[in-house]
């Protein structure tokens, strides 16, 4: 390759290569299997792997499916300004809502009306002009001999025409490689259903295992692979002994799932006639690593204080709405120093940050594949040191590898998640495909550079046209997610926001896919409402501006009355004359 300005035919050949050869030369692509090969018991573990890196065509011919960026509307409004009640929102929208209006209005074009019966059916021709490329210049989006980061990356993903995904943070996106290599995984495991899983599929899963435990330096023995972190969390939860007057401590800002797993733990032991204590530790966000770390220390002196003896810690890596990252690897050596097992909930963790289990030392730690790290959905990779093992008595379900009463030495805990009943594990075995991914497009360390640059830009450019505020306005709890305050009016939600939200919520979600044809996920924190982007390799700052005028033109809507709800549901007028 000559350089960053590389056609993309040359960037497309580097990306569907098979294991590393140790060469900058990639081979060609593993040809589809053959129909005779279906029949071949003796195919080898080799070969096999290798599907697990290589699709089975080339993603130079791969059509860009995705208009990253492109304009959603179908005709744009020139303007949008959100009429809040507050002066100083009108204040701080009056100049670059006027600014952006006017860029609008020049940039309109006519297009058909959105099929009512089909909401991705635009009538836009194939050629239809998206915004200009970003003049955002982002970390790492341009080295030498590497594939450009941004719409040009958008290629590598399979989104419907138009769609523009800025949802990362909920999901994930599996790429064309990936999907390819899980097909063709799943396809050999019907070639023979037992050849597969009662030898191919281990050797395979240990291969996978083995990567991970160097990326995140702890033995291979530690690690499993499982459906989801919310599994982890029920796995831990469920198997360990608490007694009466135990406590559990949370943060207040902890994943809904896991508080819902908690309900049911708490709800189990009050019939068993034991009580168990719930401290919940409040941070107030903006925070530091200090304040949040002395918040929690506040509240375990608070709770021995109390004669309640904490047991277990669960805390996230990154929580999920807000999105920020928080001082995880501190709140561990915090606990242990109070003799508090952790349980660290790292489900955006996995690419997004670096990982070092083996430093960090947690009790229990999970982290999703499929979010930040390109594996099929769902994938998560579950850490328990040896230690801990017997502790985490089961599997979900519990299956044939489950010994009874085991000790640290007798646990067979790595076993039972490897053989977990019969289920289909296709995505775990497409992780080395995922690896492999991240790697041709640079690497998981060029990846965090880049979304975390695009992610503080896109963010400022977001709270500029929503008139708003960031969450995270000095950047210390961002890595790849960030969240803009969404500027309803007080008159609208009448002091009661999260009552009020609570019947808004459908009608945000359901406009922004069919309308503006994106996703963006709204929460409410702080008796405010928030809205979370997600930084990722096919995105640029366009990208997040376009999804912010759509935000901006559905609070336009609600501050002036155009939509209101009523018994939950909402109720649109006409705009009048």
């Amino acid at each position: 390759m000559s350089g960053i300005n590389a056609s993309a035919a040359e960037s497309d050949a580097i990306l569907p290569s098979a294991v590393e050869s140790g060469t900058d030369d990639a081979p060609a692509p593993a040809p589809a299997p053959s129909s005779s090969a279906t029949t071949d018991p003796e195919t080898s573990l080799e070969a096999l792997r290798n599907l697990a890196v290589s699709p089975t065509s080339s993603l130079a011919h791969v059509p860009v499916s995705m208009s990253a960026g492109a304009d959603p509307w179908a005709d744009p409004t020139p303007q949008l300004d959100p009429r809040s009640l507050s002066a100083s929102d009108k204040a701080s929208n009056t100049s670059s809502s006027s600014q952006a209006g006017n860029a609008e209005h020049s940039a309109a074009r006519n297009t058909s009306s959105v099929s009512s019966s089909n909401p991705w059916a635009t009538g836009e021709s194939e050629n239809a002009a998206g915004p200009a490329p970003s003049a955002h210049k982002l970390a790492s989006q341009e080295e030498y001999g590497l594939p450009r980061l941004g719409h040009d990356a958008a290629r590598y993903w399979n989104f419907k025409k138009g769609f523009t995904n800025l949802n990362n943070g909920s999901y994930g996106a599996c790429p064309i490689p990936v999907l390819e290599a899980w097909r063709a995984l799943s396809d050999k495991a019907e070639e023979n259903p037992d050849l597969f899983l009662l030898r191919t599929r281990d050797e395979l899963l240990q291969s996978a295992l083995s990567r991970l435990s160097k990326m995140l330096n702890c033995p291979t023995s530690t690690l499993a692979l499982i459906p989801n972190a919310t599994t982890a969390s029920n796995a831990v939860l469920r198997d360990l002994y608490f007694q009466d007057g135990d406590g559990i401590l949370t943060l207040n800002v902890g994943y809904g799932a896991v508080n819902k797993t908690l309900s049911y733990v708490y709800e189990t032991h009050t019939n068993l006639k034991t009580k168990l204590h719930d401290v919940l530790v409040p941070i107030k966000l903006p925070a530091s690593d200090d304040e949040i770390l002395k918040a929690v220390e506040e509240s375990i002196v608070a709770a021995t204080a109390k004669q309640i003896k904490i047991r277990l810690g669960i805390f996230d890596a990154i929580s999920s709405m807000p999105g920020i990252k928080l001082p995880w690897v501190e709140l561990v050596q915090l606990l242990r120093k109070h003799d508090i097992l952790s349980f660290v909930d790292g489900a955006h963790a996995f690419a997004q940050v670096p990982l070092d289990l083996q430093a960090a030392d947690p009790d229990f730690f999970v982290s999703n594949i499929h979010k930040w790290g390109y594996a099929h959905r769902g994938c998560a990779v579950f850490y328990v040191p040896r230690r801990n093992q017997h502790l985490q008595r089961s599997s979900l379900p519990t299956s044939w590898s489950y010994v009874e009463n085991a000790s640290g030495q007798t646990n067979t805990w790595a076993e039972q998640w490897a053989a977990n009943a019969t289920i289909d594990q296709s995505s775990f075995l497409s992780v080395d495909a995922a690896l492999t991914f991240a790697e041709k497009l640079g690497g998981y360390e060029r990846l965090r550079r880049y979304t975390h640059d695009l992610a503080r830009k896109g963010a400022l450019e977001v709270a500029r046209v929503l008139g708003s505020e960031l969450l995270d306005p000095s950047g210390e709890r961002t890595a790849a997610m960030v969240n803009v305050r969404v500027p309803v009016a007080a008159h609208c939600t009448q002091g009661e926001v999260d009552k009020w939200f609570a019947a808004a919520r459908p009608w945000f979600w359901n406009t922004l896919q069919d309308e503006f044809k994106t996703a963006i996920p709204l929460y409410t924190y702080d008796s405010k409402i928030w809205a979370r982007f997600s930084a990722q390799a096919w995105l640029e700052v366009s990208d997040f501006e376009w999804g912010a005028r759509a935000l901006r033109e559905l609070v336009r809507r609600v501050n002036v009355g155009e939509v209101m709800f009523v018994d939950g549901k909402a109720v649109e007028s006409s705009p009048s004359a």
